[in-house]
């Protein structure tokens, strides 16, 4: 009995420790706009280390703490200083100033968007699994599990 109990405890303790695999995730990017879900939390998860070599012009991540709602009549309007929208431009672009995403997070979606002239390229992020949050918004579309 008393070694059942010593093998459930280490057997506890050991499964309290242990850390989720790293994983590169290969995403598929072409010109304009790409949707993308990551499944890794990137290490590191800065958005200029994670874009190192992607030509991308702006990288825009819906923020749900401010609105549960949204509407568009063009997608080609998204306007920045929207506080429903995090977003990310390279430093050298005139809007760089107005970048509020710093990081990636794993379990998140994103639009990437790349230069009329891009070529498809294969982006690829090294991280640790994430595991997929899911939160439900009273008077909102939740679109979870379609």
């Amino acid at each position: 009995m008393k070694m059942l109990r010593t093998l459930s405890v280490v057997a506890v303790c050991c499964a309290t420790t242990a850390r989720s695999q790293w994983m590169t995730q290969r995403i598929s990017l072409d010109a304009g706009w790409n949707a993308v879900y990551l499944e890794v939390a990137p290490e590191p998860n800065g958005v200029d280390q994670v874009l190192a070599g992607v030509p991308a012009e702006s990288v825009w991540a819906w923020n749900r703490k401010f609105s549960s709602i949204q509407f568009l009549q063009n997608p080609q309007d998204l306007l920045p200083p929207a506080p429903e929208w995090l977003t990310w431009f390279p430093s050298n672009h005139p809007q760089a100033f107005l970048r509020n995403l710093h990081q990636f997070v794993g379990g998140q979606a994103y639009l990437i968007k790349l230069p009329a002239g891009a070529g498809p390229l294969t982006w690829q992020v090294k991280g640790r699994v994430a595991l997929p949050r899911y939160a439900w918004y009273p008077s909102s579309f939740n679109l979870v599990g379609l």
